[in-house]
């Protein structure tokens, strides 16, 4: 929504892990440098951890992508599997063959198979578990029980465990000792430092393509920093938020009141609910998430007040924690708050013509994008629209837009498993046809064998019955002779 006002090419903060906005710093080189080690050298377990938002899951893509189809490649999100889910969703990632009532002994046995196929081919076998802090002391133990099998200088199975420090404690308690002794390397992500911070807002500008200085003057990143604590997807959330909020006022440069009223707005989206600069807080109790889940979310009149006694201005209606990492619900509480705010006023200020010309390009801006997927021509503007009407239909717009984005993305995620599926039936049926044309070639040489031992059979009974002729014809001529020389005599 913002790109064109800052000179961007695409949206700078995303909460994506997408390998082109990767930050570099010292450690996350050594981490990058580490995961790409213990694959290539096949060393067997690696645990990564670090706080929520601090870009591991984006370290092991990036690591991944270094190897590219040279690898047997499966990551798996845990949640809370147990062990036998979790040999299942491992043998389904990697494209095995198994059905859901195998037990855990042939999954175990067709991981091995598999792991002994790739091995032969040279192709290292990575599985990724992120969230791994999730993981119960039972399953770590199948994985370590599944990672037994190795050659003599190699483990056939790389596990790289990516997780918050909780995993940290679970793999120091004294019952997995052995599963301690199997990491090769442990590795913990720290938080950006101040200076940090500002080089990685300015790196994620000039990839989305800022050409010119940044819009964040020196106290915003100040702000930033200490608000966030140095936790990336957190200066995303703030950043993204900052530039949307200056857009809708028409302000290219952000400085750190706005930064702390953006903070202040989203609390609950970064988790800030004891003020700006408090710890994160732990989880409520369940008590208390049943109670808070209980109370119905505040209603909102969307109905301009005409009173003319002034107002007190509502309050935006914030999304839930689930819906934190949306970048399309933070846009919407900043557009949903400004239109409250204008729908407040008893008066409401006329709009300057330049403001107008500003929204109604944005409208236009919108207008095209969405036809570009629709296939449908522009819809006329209307003439002299007030602020209110203008922003309603902006947000109606983005809103549209926005969701336009949302299908195009499931629709190319789910060509892609159709895809992978495809590629993964053309490799069994060529598997098929392989183990057929074996199976012909081996009946094949049997055949010609027994037809093989058939001939020399048949040739020794020629043989012998070719040596009993001559031997029964000598006799009756030796005889015959005999019999001419008596006569001869008479």
């Amino acid at each position: 929504m913002y790109v064109d006002f800052f000179g961007l090419r695409e949206l700078p903060f995303n909460n994506t892990p997408d390998p082109r906005f990767f930050f570099s710093t010292p450690d996350h080189e050594e981490a990058l440098a580490s995961l790409i080690y213990v694959v290539g050298e096949m060393k067997g377990f690696m645990m990564l951890t670090g706080d929520p938002g601090t870009g591991k899951t984006l370290l092991s893509r990036l690591a991944m992508a270094h190897f590219g189809q040279r690898i047997a490649f499966a990551e798996v999100g845990t949640s809370h599997l147990n062990a036998d889910n979790l040999l299942f969703s491992v043998c389904q990632e990697f494209g095995i063959g198994i059905r859901p009532d195998d037990s855990s002994v042939k999954l175990t046995a067709a991981l091995h198979d598999f792991l002994i196929e790739q091995f032969a081919m040279g192709k290292p076998t990575v599985l990724v578990l992120d969230e791994a802090q999730h993981l119960s002391m039972q399953a770590l133990e199948e994985l370590r029980l599944v990672s037994n099998i190795d050659s003599h200088n190699a483990k056939l199975l790389q596990i790289i465990l990516i997780g918050q420090p909780g995993l940290r404690q679970t793999i120091s308690h004294p019952s997995m000792e052995q599963f301690a002794q199997r990491l090769f390397r442990t590795f913990a992500l720290p938080r950006l430092s101040e200076a940090q911070t500002q080089d990685y807002i300015a790196h994620r500008l000039n990839v989305a393509g800022l050409e010119s200085d940044g819009p964040f003057s020196g106290g915003a990143i100040k702000a930033i920093w200490n608000i966030s604590r140095g936790i990336p997807r957190i200066i995303n959330t703030l950043c993204d938020n900052a530039l949307l909020s200056a857009f809708a006022e028409d302000n290219r440069t952000i400085n750190k009141e706005m930064i702390e009223a953006v903070a202040r707005m989203n609390a609950e989206l970064l988790g800030m609910h004891g003020g700006l600069h408090s710890a994160p807080v732990s989880k409520v109790s369940p008590e208390v998430a049943q109670q808070s889940a209980a109370t119905p979310p505040p209603q909102i009149s969307m109905t301009m007040n005409t009173n003319s006694a002034p107002q007190p201005a509502p309050q935006p209606m914030y999304s839930t924690p689930n819906s934190a990492d949306s970048d399309l619900t933070t846009r919407l509480i900043l557009l949903e708050s400004r239109i409250l705010e204008l729908s407040a006023r008893s008066q409401p200020a006329p709009v300057e013509s330049a403001q107008q010309a500003v929204i109604a390009e944005r409208l236009a801006n919108l207008d095209h994008k969405i036809s570009d997927f629709m296939g449908l021509a522009n819809k006329p503007q209307p003439e002299n629209p007030s602020d209110p009407v203008l922003l309603n239909r902006l947000l109606t717009l983005e809103n549209k837009y926005e969701q336009l984005l949302q299908n195009k993305a499931e629709v190319q995620a789910a060509q892609q498993l159709r895809d992978r599926a495809t590629r993964v039936e053309n490799l069994r049926r060529e598997q098929v046809k392989e183990d057929v044309r074996s199976a012909r070639r081996k009946e094949t040489n049997l055949a010609l064998k027994r037809l093989q031992e058939q001939s020399v059979a048949t040739n020794h009974m020629v043989d012998s019955l070719r040596r009993n002729t001559q031997a029964d014809h000598n006799p009756t001529a030796s005889r015959t002779s005999h019999g001419h020389k008596r006569l001869a005599q008479l």
